[in-house]
């Protein structure tokens, strides 16, 4: 939908800036659609013209911020809006805005609120600090949750800045992955003789677990209940966090459940649980 969004706000824009004939005909340009300001050519050529041209570059300026844009709301009568160019402020008495090359995003502090008893969910908030480069423009505050953060920071031609004294709150993916490790790492280690090749999934990390059933086969009087593990033979491919994130983008029930769960391995889709991942590591030299 956004791609189709994009692709049609293009089209008009360019219908905007070169009319074609159907436009034209149906009395949709500048200067038909500001008829009544304009006047007339014929009576007053030169002040029609100076305000056909105004209205024209106004307008025209203004069509990138509709093509790439993120509006997140701070307050109920304020919202903090990045363009490809701009980093815009709106309140409801003032405007802020800076160029994006001309400006530095600072986090100043952070503040958690629990949103449950149990403190199992959890919200941060980051005060960040808005420092152009350009001693004209001024300074300007606004406050986000870490969540929007986030998806700013992919609009941003700078990343926001965070001082070591500040920790921001982790997503809930990135927290299931920190225990998926500590739990797997308690199982046994798989030796391999060959050389591990990089994580095909992030491309960053040397694959460092493999998949391999060491649960026990149910009971008979138990079969035919839930789908039980299954041999992987896949070769080590994955390291821990990327398998940690497959887990949890497919995890279902409440979040403290996840573990228990089982997975399907992201090539062959053979099931295992969390006893089936094993630290993979290089057969020693002896």
């Amino acid at each position: 939908m956004d791609v189709l969004l994009t692709l049609f706000y293009v089209l008009f824009s360019i219908c905007v800036i070169y009319p074609p004939t159907e436009f034209v005909s149906a009395g949709f340009t500048i200067a038909q659609l500001f008829e009544n300001y304009l006047g007339s050519e014929n009576t007053n050529f030169i002040g029609y013209h100076m305000k056909r041209i105004t209205i024209t570059a106004l307008i025209h300026s203004t069509l990138p911020f509709g093509v790439d844009k993120v509006s997140v709301p701070l307050t109920a009568t304020s919202k903090f809006v990045a363009t490809e160019t701009w980093l815009i402020k709106v309140s409801q008495y003032k405007l802020n805005i800076v160029k994006q090359e001309d400006c530095t995003l600072v986090a100043t502090a952070t503040d958690n609120h629990n949103l449950t008893p149990s403190g199992e969910d959890e919200i941060q908030y980051v005060n960040i600090e808005a420092i152009p480069s350009v001693d004209e423009v001024e300074r300007f505050m606004f406050r986000m949750s870490t969540t929007a953060l986030r998806d700013l920071q992919q609009r941003l031609a700078h990343p926001v800045r965070v001082p070591e004294h500040i920790s921001l709150l982790p997503t809930l993916i990135e927290r299931f992955v920190t225990v998926f490790k500590q739990h797997i790492e308690q199982n046994p280690i798989y030796y391999v003789d060959q050389e591990i090749e990089q994580c095909i999934g992030c491309m960053q990390f040397p694959a460092d677990v493999k998949i391999t059933r060491r649960c026990l086969a149910p009971p008979p009087h138990l079969e035919g209940g839930p789908q039980q593990c299954q041999q992987c033979n896949c070769r080590v491919l994955w390291c821990a966090a990327c398998i940690g994130r497959w887990w949890a983008t497919r995890a279902a029930g409440p979040q403290e459940q996840w573990l228990a769960g089982r997975c399907t391995c992201p090539v062959c889709r053979a099931p295992f649980c969390l006893l089936d991942v094993c630290p993979a590591r290089r057969t020693p030299d002896v």
